[in-house]
């Protein structure tokens, strides 16, 4: 629902474009450069009290009061640098849109820097909200990283390993197993002689959302493999 109503809103405001950047852009510059200062107490200052952060990385998050202040703390700690650069603007200038790209230490090398279409309403010379999405194929990467582990559902553990192999068990006896790929937000899963229920080469492809870092949700789009075929199932992280 929140990439629905971003990608809303950047149709809109791409409808009433402005040929250069209104006067609300410098807040959003000063957001990035006392953020890229690393100091706190100033970046609050261009930050309305309730400003609300949605980040939409592996999965979606909306934080508001004590966890925004968390999350800025933490890129801080992570030595973050953003650089935002002008897009779009709504009419009054309230809404604008950015290109950024962000460096935070720790972070794989080949995903740095961080790509994300950046959503900023400014009201009264103060950031009220900024919602961040993530560049789709830097999106597929992290879901990648997340996905690895053993989940569960009923009687059913999903296990995906970071080499690209899966292996479906049913109440401990191997079910399935092959490899697997994210593209787009999309597992595409291919069964090889590991598989009791499948043949080797079936391919399925399942769309895969997050609601956390320990829970995810696969949706059928298409299977080969008429066993593997089923409902909505969501997954927990298993301990």
């Amino acid at each position: 629902m929140v990439r629905f109503l971003l990608a809303a809103g950047v149709m809109s405001v791409c409808a009433q474009a402005l040929a250069e950047a209104p006067a609300q852009f410098e807040v959003v510059e000063q957001f990035a450069a006392r953020l890229s200062a690393g100091n706190l107490l100033r970046l609050r200052g261009v930050l309305s009290t309730d400003v609300v952060l949605v980040e939409h990385e592996a999965f979606v998050s909306v934080m508001a009061g004590q966890q925004v202040d968390a999350r800025l703390r933490a890129w801080i700690a992570e030595g973050a640098r953003l650089e935002v650069s002008f897009e779009f603007a709504s009419a009054d200038g309230a809404m604008i849109v950015t290109q950024e790209e962000m460096w935070l230490e720790g972070m794989p090398e080949q995903l740095l820097p961080l790509r994300s279409t950046g959503v900023y309403v400014v009201d009264g010379g103060r950031v009220r909200s900024v919602t961040r999405l993530l560049e789709g194929g830097q999106r597929d990467a992290l879901m990648r990283d997340a996905i690895v582990g053993d989940w569960h559902t009923g009687g059913y553990v999903f296990s995906y390993h970071a080499d690209g192999a899966y292996a479906i068990a049913q109440w401990g006896r191997p079910w399935d197993g092959g490899k697997f790929t994210i593209e787009g937000g999309v597992v595409r899963i291919v069964s090889d002689e590991r598989s009791e229920f499948c043949e080797a080469g079936e391919v399925g492809l399942w769309s895969l959302s997050f609601a956390g870092p320990d829970r995810h949700t696969i949706v059928r789009i298409e299977d080969v493999c008429a066993a593997r075929e089923g409902p909505t199932i969501v997954l927990r992280r298993m301990e």
